[in-house]
């Protein structure tokens, strides 16, 4: 009888801990690559807004500054994290830990993306979508650098470099920084110019060398790896978000799902399916990056964000921004950075300010955190 009564006990306790599991609250928040170049008082104004709104999550970007005005802001310009491939610029780190130093006190985690791999040029083009880099210089195209041997292992130690990295404001490693840090992406959309390698479902093994390399610093629990959003955006004809070779990983901890989408039932026609597919490979789901556009007829910002909420979907917006967005009329007091480094192509503009009428951030955010999630984030 003693130890049927345990039995039982234990059966109490695992329902019970299932139950807490189940009691997760999903979560939103913004994309933002140059949050580390903005101007001190608009960057605590902007992380302020951001925490006022109810916003969790603040996916930030290993990258440089070009400019003194970007996304409708003034910034401050930053040299690229490698000018020369092993040389890192630590001013990069510094600019973002001062940042994670600022979010964490508003009680918000970053995601961290360590490259765009929308920098390295397609076959047959000189430029990646976003431009090009040292590897891009180096290798050419996406589809040598994924394929170089040489260029693996480079990769492999800036991952290395930027998880090492000695914070100045937590007196730790970044790998360690599980109270700021909720995961790191393995690259910003990895492949997106590669279509081959994508549809040869990674050849090479590219994702789970690098996720596996990753695992080896991240030795604490709460921060995990995360994918970057596979081949950029998923639509039909083009679902690479979940590459199977990613889902059998176990390396890799969160799938990461990019999408620009018209209409909401586009998302909809993904959702509860992705969650379904990551669930049965013991993974969590996320939409890191998606946009809406403002081509009459498109869905709205809330109506398509109630897809994510309804499947208890946690999502980052691209991009909420400090400045006005282009549907807001610029003032003198505006400076002249504004709306300079947006977009006035309907079927582009997806930034929209904090304080804009295309989208009432404080109701998304908040109606994201009271809403059950569909797996466990509160390890996070």
């Amino acid at each position: 009888m003693a130890l049927v009564a345990f039995v039982l006990f234990l059966i109490q306790i695992a329902q019970a801990s299932g139950l807490h599991e189940r009691s997760s609250k999903s979560f939103a928040g913004s994309n933002s690559y140059y949050l580390h170049g903005l101007l001190a008082q608009e960057q605590a104004s902007y992380i302020q807004a951001i925490q006022a709104d109810g916003g969790k999550v603040v996916r930030l970007w290993v990258t440089g500054i070009a400019s003194n005005c970007t996304k409708s802001s003034r910034t401050i310009p930053l040299p690229n994290y490698e000018v020369t491939i092993g040389r890192y610029e630590t001013s990069v780190l510094d600019a973002i830990d001062n940042v994670l130093f600022q979010l964490h006190t508003a009680g918000i985690k970053a995601i961290i993306s360590p490259h765009d791999a929308n920098l390295l040029p397609p076959n047959g083009s000189t430029l990646g979508y976003n431009g090009i880099d040292i590897y891009g210089r180096t290798y050419s195209t996406s589809y040598s650098f994924y394929t170089n041997s040489t260029a693996r292992k480079q990769y492999r130690e800036r991952l290395v470099s930027i998880l090492e990295y000695v914070s100045p404001s937590f007196n730790k490693k970044w790998a360690d920084l599980s109270e700021a840090i909720l995961a790191f992406d393995i690259q910003n959309e990895p492949m997106i110019a590669s279509p081959d390698l994508l549809k040869q479902d990674d050849p090479t093994n590219w994702l789970c060398f690098q996720a596996q390399n990753m695992k080896k610093y991240l030795r604490i629990p709460g921060i995990s790896v995360a994918t970057g959003g596979i081949g950029g955006s998923q639509y039909v004809g083009h679902e690479y978000n979940l590459l199977p070779k990613a889902l059998k990983c176990s390396s890799i901890d969160i799938m990461s799902v990019h999408g620009y989408m018209d209409q909401a039932s586009q998302w909809a026609y993904y959702f509860p399916k992705l969650l379904t597919q990551t669930e049965a490979a013991g993974k969590n789901i996320m939409v890191e990056e998606w946009g809406v556009n403002t081509i009459p007829g498109d869905d709205s910002v809330e109506t398509q964000a109630q897809v994510f909420n309804n499947a208890g979907v946690p999502w980052l917006y691209w991009m909420t921004i400090r400045g006005k967005s282009v549907d807001q009329s610029c003032t003198v007091a505006d400076g002249s950075c504004c709306h300079v480094g947006l977009s006035t192509d309907a079927r582009y503009d997806f930034e929209i300010s904090l304080t804009s009428s295309r989208a009432n951030w404080s109701s998304l955010y908040h109606t994201a955190g009271s809403t059950a999630a569909a797996q466990r984030w509160n390890m996070y």
